[in-house]
C-alpha cells in the first residue's frame, strides 16, 4: 500500500515542480464559483465498480483550495464470459458521486508558475458514490450482474484543464461499502479494496 501512495503522489510532485513561465498569464489562474463538465470516466477495476461511465459533472468552488464535486450519469458493466455463441454481458446502471476536494498543491504551482484553472492541480479527496442494481440488462440475468452498492473512499488525484479539454486522474482506497442488492445483503463494512480510474471531458 505504501509503494501505492507513493507512486501516486510522483506525478502530482512532478506536475508542481516544473517551471513554465508562459503560463503566468492571470487567466490561467481564474477558479469559477460554478463550474460544469460533461465526463466520460474509465475505471481501473471494472470487476466490481463498471467498465465505463457517461457523466455530468458540477463542481462547487467554496474557494481556491475546498470544493464539492458532484457527478451523475449512466455506467456500463461488460462481462466477457457468456455462453460461447455471445461471450458480451452487458448491465446499466445508474452512477452518482458526491467527492470533497482539498487543492493542497494551489499555492505551490503558482509559485512554479503552473496554472491552476478551475482546480488544475493534485488533491485529496473524500467521495461516496452510489451504483444502482441493473436498470436494464442485455444477454445476463440480474443475480450475475453487477450488484448495486453505496461506497465511501479517500483518493488521491489530479486534475487539469487545457482551454474547454478537461482531465482526471484518481487512485484510492475504499473505506466502506454497503450493498444494495438483494443478492449481496451482507457486504456493507470496512473493505479496503483499491479504487481508481481517469476521465476526460469538456468545460462548459
Amino acid at each position: 500500500m505504501k509503494k501505492i501512495i507513493v507512486f501516486a503522489f510522483f506525478p502530482c510532485s512532478l506536475f508542481a515542480q516544473k517551471r513554465n513561465i508562459k503560463y503566468a498569464d492571470s487567466s490561467f489562474y481564474e477558479i469559477d464559483k460554478n463550474i460544469w463538465r460533461a465526463v466520460l470516466i474509465q475505471p481501473m477495476f471494472p470487476d466490481y465498480e463498471s467498465n465505463l461511465i457517461l457523466a455530468g459533472n458540477y463542481e462547487y468552488s467554496f474557494n481556491k483550495r475546498v470544493s464539492l464535486s458532484s457527478k451523475m450519469g449512466v455506467a456500463t458493466s461488460i462481462k466477457h464470459f457468456g455462453p460461447i455463441d455471445n461471450r458480451n454481458q452487458y448491465s446499466f446502471h445508474f452512477f452518482g458521486i458526491a467527492e470533497l476536494k482539498y487543492y493542497y498543491s494551489i499555492k505551490r504551482r503558482k509559485k512554479k508558475f503552473r496554472p491552476t484553472i478551475n482546480h488544475s492541480g493534485c488533491y485529496f479527496a473524500l467521495e461516496q458514490n452510489i451504483i444502482s442494481n441493473p436498470i436494464a440488462l442485455i444477454n445476463q440475468t440480474e443475480i450475475n450482474a453487477l450488484k448495486g452498492s453505496s461506497n465511501f473512499y479517500f483518493n488521491i488525484g489530479y486534475q487539469r484543464q487545457y482551454n474547454r479539454f478537461y482531465i482526471n486522474g484518481f487512485l484510492g482506497v475504499q473505506l466502506w461499502n454497503v450493498g444494495l442488492s438483494q443478492y449481496s445483503p451482507n457486504t456493507y463494512g470496512l473493505n479496503g479494496g483499491l479504487h481508481g480510474g481517469v476521465s476526460i471531458g469538456y468545460v462548459f
